[in-house]
């Protein structure tokens, strides 16, 4: 029973029943039908899915982001449609999977990078450390060489898992572990590696190991090639590091400014009377 103040009158009713509702006004009771839990008339139900029609039906947006230009819709054979890059050379099928694709473009590029390497006689490697989305730090292994046509060269050959505490010896068995999987450790005429203590104790053991299969270069003076842009960064953050308050002040002051319209229009007051 609820109590209507602005009409002045008592109602009850039931819930889950379709039976007349009581209506109390001052002396007088009346009857009135709530239909809460009553089916609408099929007339009453067209009008409403009418309406939820119109109000849910997708528009067809206009493809305005310049990605598109990169990218075509397709129709397969069974009608539905895809979008498929332009210069993609890897056609769609229908009911592929996915990962499969993966796998079989990989093993192509792999016996192609493979078939380069056997031709050549030396590979210079570079390796890189770099941490995914997932916190998880991985060593990249690549080749670079001359082929046959003088044209320089160069193929990712692996992705290596480095849990924390790098060590000098985990690094050497990734390393070399790479090297024998592609049949190149007796190519290797070089390698370029960040600074860290660790790499320097894996190449001189990865030296080590490749002098006694095959005589390198200049006898191995030339192997540890130095990583210039990690030399640089080093150089750059060591002379950062001499004026680091005056960067904090900077920022600090940008952040001031920009923190609300006031500030930034007193700071733009202020540089036009300078």
């Amino acid at each position: 029973m609820s109590y209507n103040s602005e009409q002045g009158h008592y109602s009850c009713s039931c819930t889950g029943s379709s039976s007349p509702m009581t209506v109390i006004e001052g002396n007088e009771i009346s009857y009135a039908r709530d239909t809460t839990h009553e089916r609408p008339t099929p007339k009453e139900a067209e009008s409403l899915d009418d309406i939820e029609v119109s109000t849910y039906t997708r528009r067809n947006r206009k493809k305005t982001s310049i990605i598109w230009q990169e990218l075509t819709v397709v129709k397969l054979a069974d009608g539905t449609k895809r979008v498929q890059r332009n210069h993609c050379k890897i056609k769609l099928s229908k009911n592929k999977d996915v990962k499969a694709d993966c796998w079989t473009c990989y093993e192509v590029e792999k016996k192609r990078l493979n078939g380069l390497l056997k031709i050549v006689d030396r590979i210079s490697i570079t390796t890189d450390m770099w941490k995914s989305g997932q916190k998880i730090q991985y060593m990249v292994l690549t080749a670079h060489f001359v082929d046959s046509n003088w044209n320089l060269q160069k193929g990712v050959l692996n992705f290596v898992d480095v849990p924390p505490l790098h060590s000098g010896v985990f690094v050497y068995d990734a390393l070399y572990k790479c090297l024998q999987d592609w049949g190149i450790e007796g190519k290797v005429c070089s390698i370029s590696m960040d600074n860290a203590s660790y790499n320097d104790a894996a190449v001189r053991m990865l030296k080590d190991s490749l002098s006694f299969r095959k005589r390198l270069s200049l006898n191995g003076k030339l192997f540890h090639v130095r990583c210039c842009a990690h030399i640089l960064n080093l150089l750059v953050h060591d002379g950062l590091s001499k004026i680091e308050d005056v960067i904090d002040n900077v920022r600090e002051s940008v952040k001031h400014i920009i923190a609300s319209t006031m500030h930034l229009t007193m700071f733009s007051d202020i540089v036009k009377q300078l």
